[in-house]
């Protein structure tokens, strides 16, 4: 009876899993151009998201805290609540002031569901199927990624105010069935017995362990890709190379998130079955360099060639990306949320430097607008060191 309840929780954790990436990625590359369109400058944009990350870091080094005072279900459903209000919130005012708050508490709230989901996964998955659960995972964030820019780029249209509106209104709906899913079938879910780490403590402990720096700067080193994906991209798209943000959203998105959504689960089973992650995330990396100086190094016009070098930049993404997680998952005690509450905040840490480091070299991307693709891929070879020393190990529980 246990088991048949654990694999339910699961599949609902999965589910709602799917809700939530098409919650997070039906705005994700609209909400710079929003935030602009509702008057705010590129160098605000890049101080808000900074702030928000920083907001969400702060919040989630006690989330072990949390899950204990109020239990992970409920806990859950409060912040699942908070931001379908806040999303809508955030819309409806006309207020610059108002909508940069919301903003911030859309993007922690939206931080806290990503942590809280990876927690869910780590529980309910037996070690032996670390990757193919985490495959299953990604993909299934990737295909709500994929899937909701062509979602988001038909309802924006032109992009007036009624169809932000719009927008943030069906991207609150989605998250609707949530409530179902979490009293059916995550209520009675059993709290492990967490130790009292928070993300200050989690760091040092991974500091001191060499095979668990590499996965954690891998994916810090693929999340500042991603950040300047969502922030820095559809400004560059649109405003230097004059293409439409709807074409962005609509062709470039969807065409060139296909290897998230089709190798993360073989990836996964590859890592419990046959292969070594560490030479994936070698490879992984070396494309996501190669692709971010070419981006950085020509201006390219063409619409097929930007497609062409975007795909194989998210090949590298989906390498690093299920390996570095597999690896970590694999390594790190159920026990103990914090350790998984780091490694699902490495989002929002890149989410604060990055913009933060953009908002410091602003002035030069006027001379330079493609400098900051060359001073990515010098960060996606500088990860690779960690790696090469790396050594090759059987996978055990910290």
């Amino acid at each position: 009876m246990e088991l048949i309840r654990t694999h339910k929780a699961l599949f609902a954790t999965l589910f709602i899993t799917m809700l939530y990436s098409l919650h997070y990625g039906l705005p994700l590359y609209v909400t710079s151009t929003f935030l602009q369109f509702s008057g705010f400058t590129v160098a605000a944009v890049s101080l808000l998201y900074g702030l928000a990350s920083l907001l969400a870091l702060f919040f989630s080094n006690y989330i072990a805290k949390y899950i204990k005072l109020y239990h992970s279900y409920s806990f859950t459903f409060m912040i699942v609540l908070a931001e379908i209000v806040t999303t809508v919130a955030m819309v409806m005012t006309k207020n610059p002031l108002l909508i940069g708050l919301f903003f911030l508490a859309h993007f922690v709230f939206n931080a806290l569901i990503f942590v809280l989901l990876n927690i869910f996964i780590e529980v309910l998955t037996p070690t032996h199927q670390t990757g193919s659960i985490r495959g299953i995972f990604l993909t299934l964030l990737n295909a709500g990624i994929m899937v909701s820019p062509l979602m988001g780029g038909l309802i924006l249209k032109g992009g007036d105010d009624s169809n932000y509106m719009m927008l943030y209104f069906v991207t609150s709906a989605i998250l609707l069935p949530c409530f179902y899913l979490l009293h059916h079938y995550l209520k009675e879910m059993r709290d492990s017995s967490y130790e009292s780490h928070n993300l200050f403590q989690a760091f040092r402990k991974v500091m001191r362990h060499k095979n668990l720096q590499a996965p954690v700067l891998a994916q810090c080193a693929l999340h500042s890709f991603y950040t300047v994906m969502v922030i820095y991209m559809p400004l560059y798209i649109t405003k230097m190379l004059g293409i439409p943000l709807v074409v962005y959203l609509t062709v470039i998105i969807p065409i060139t998130l296909i290897p998230l959504v089709l190798l993360p689960y073989e990836l996964g089973y590859l890592a419990d079955t046959k292969y070594d992650e560490k030479e994936f995330m070698i490879v992984g990396l070396s494309i996501l360099g190669i692709t971010s100086f070419i981006l950085g190094a020509f201006v390219i016009t063409s619409l097929l060639l930007i497609i062409i070098i975007l795909f194989i930049s998210r090949i590298g993404a989906a390498l690093v990306e299920t390996m570095s997680y597999t690896y970590y998952y694999k390594k790190i005690s159920r026990n103990d949320p914090a350790m998984a509450s780091l490694f699902s905040n490495i989002n929002t840490t890149a989410g604060f430097f990055v913009p933060t480091f953009l908002f410091l070299i602003s002035p030069l991307l006027f001379f330079h607008e493609g400098l900051i693709f060359i001073l990515l891929g010098i960060g996606m070879f500088s990860a690779l060191y960690s790696l090469v020393q790396m050594k090759t190990e059987r996978h055990h529980n910290l």
